[in-house]
């Protein structure tokens, strides 16, 4: 098309003066107004060349407009996820607050009904009827807590508190947790710990969290009959490993990546035989991520899993006379 004045003046004079050395101008972006009377953005470089024994300045532009257009729809796209995202994190954040406050009111009123604190209840299905009260509000409180932690990571607001912390301790308190649920469905649950393990620079409710969630997940997907080990010790790198490995059911190589979505799930609607919303592994991988650490997650479909999480060297702190 052709081209007419700049309406930038100051562009104008940059490009009048001649460039020295070899090299071109930087590349500049410039509305330029063309013949038809239609705005357009443009790219333009210069070079200094010698042509017919006179000092001459080479101008090189691009049409950018449609370039740029993109770019701009781009930005405000990104702007307008992000902005969704905030507002979706806000409300989770508000909606899990304002859940808790009832929940907890059944769980409590429902333990003082189950114990019978206040006299007897009457018939003995009603005893019975207030302990499903109790687990299910527990089961939803576990499931709006883990909402919640997620919230606050995606907002920035989840703090840590970091102690030094007996990781052995503390794996043999999470197995004796759900020890009863794993015998009760007839799965082993075994411990293999190095001894003398070292302390952990962790925030010690994560770190319980985050085994928590697995042995879950290792009870959950693990059928009758089965064997759920839990092991944890120093890595050549003397980086902590803690590994809990299951026979249960296993996943494929297509359903690894949706399990670790949040809110993903194996299967559908109509297919799945275990409950939850698919929180577990995600908000496992994002805690085990704030502590620097990482995540080595093998599978087999029929056969199990096993899962490494792994904290970094500068966490471990070593114990006197141990070696550690």
């Amino acid at each position: 098309a052709e081209i007419g004045l700049f309406p930038d003046a100051t562009v104008q004079r940059r490009f009048a003066r001649p460039a020295n050395g070899e090299q071109p101008t930087p590349e500049v972006v410039v509305p330029i107004l063309t013949g038809d009377g239609e705005l357009r953005e443009h790219a333009l470089s210069a070079r200094a060349i010698r042509f017919n024994d006179s000092d001459m300045l080479l101008t090189v532009g691009r049409d950018v407009t449609e370039r740029r257009l993109a770019e701009l729809a781009l930005r405000r796209s990104k702007q307008a996820a992000e902005y969704a995202n905030r507002a979706k994190s806000h409300f989770l954040a508000n909606m899990s607050h304002e859940l808790r406050t009832p929940l907890n009111a059944i769980i409590g009123f429902s333990d003082v009904m189950t114990n019978e604190m206040m006299g007897p209840i009457g018939s003995p299905k009603y005893k019975d009827y207030t302990s499903d009260i109790n687990r299910s509000a527990r089961h939803l409180l576990g499931i709006i807590d883990d909402i919640l932690d997620l919230s606050k990571i995606e907002m920035g607001q989840l703090s840590m508190r970091e102690t030094e912390v007996d990781i052995a301790q503390l794996v043999e308190e999470v197995a004796r947790i759900k020890r009863d649920k794993a015998e009760s469905a007839d799965i082993a649950l075994e411990l293999s710990l190095q001894r003398d393990l070292p302390l952990l620079v962790c925030d010690e409710v994560k770190v319980k969290q985050i085994l928590l969630n697995l042995l879950s997940n290792a009870v959950k997907f693990t059928e009758a009959g089965g064997r759920i080990t839990v092991s944890a010790g120093l890595a050549p790198d003397r980086s902590l490993e803690v590994c809990v490995a299951d026979s249960g059911i296993g996943m494929s190589e297509e359903e690894l990546p949706v399990a670790l979505a949040r809110f993903g799930q194996c299967g559908s609607i109509l297919t799945r035989t275990h409950d939850g919303v698919g929180l577990g592994l995600p908000l496992f991988v994002t805690l085990t991520e704030l502590h620097g650490g990482s995540c080595q997650i093998d599978s087999e479909k029929g056969r199990g899993t096993s899962i490494v999480v792994r904290f970094p060297p500068e966490r471990v702190v070593r114990l006197s006379g141990t070696g550690k």
